[in-house]
């Protein structure tokens, strides 16, 4: 089976089930391409996948060649490390937002679209990001403050 995947859910969500899977059935054997949602979508229409697992895009009208179902609700969230001003806020200040340096996910990734278009409608342009980096693990890694050793 091939399955093609955004980076989230290749890494966050599909180890879990592809481990459930082994277990009903040890003999499945299965390949995952990982890519953006978009890639997964241009997959599926050339027939290259079995399955493709991307998000759901809300300034797109959902394909008509495509047959899908909600698997999970994810949020899209903003990593800050402790003591960064933004720490104990209950709401980010939209111009600071928007004015701030991120390391994020590819600006073809959803979450990077579903950001740059809210800002948008409120007449606000995103800061372009200091690092582009399409692994949410390697994101994590590389806005992670680093550790000095004692």
């Amino acid at each position: 089976m091939r399955i093609a995947s955004t980076p989230v859910i290749a890494e966050l969500r599909l180890p879990e089930v592809l481990a459930d899977l082994a277990v009903l059935d040890a003999s499945l054997s299965v390949d995952v391409i990982v890519g953006s949602s978009t890639f997964v979508r241009e997959l599926l229409r050339e027939e290259r996948c079995d399955l493709g697992i991307a998000a759901i895009d809300p300034e797109r009208p959902p394909d008509p060649l495509f047959r899908g179902k909600v698997l999970w609700r994810d949020e899209v969230v903003v990593a800050i490390p402790p003591g960064h001003p933004w720490h104990d806020l209950p709401v980010i200040p939209l111009e600071e937002f928007a004015s701030a340096e991120f390391v994020q996910d590819g600006l073809s990734a959803s979450s990077s679209r579903i950001v740059a278009a809210a800002l948008e409608q409120r007449g606000l342009e995103p800061r372009p990001p200091v690092a582009l980096i399409s692994s949410p693990a390697a994101v994590m890694a590389v806005a992670r403050p680093p550790t000095i050793p004692p």
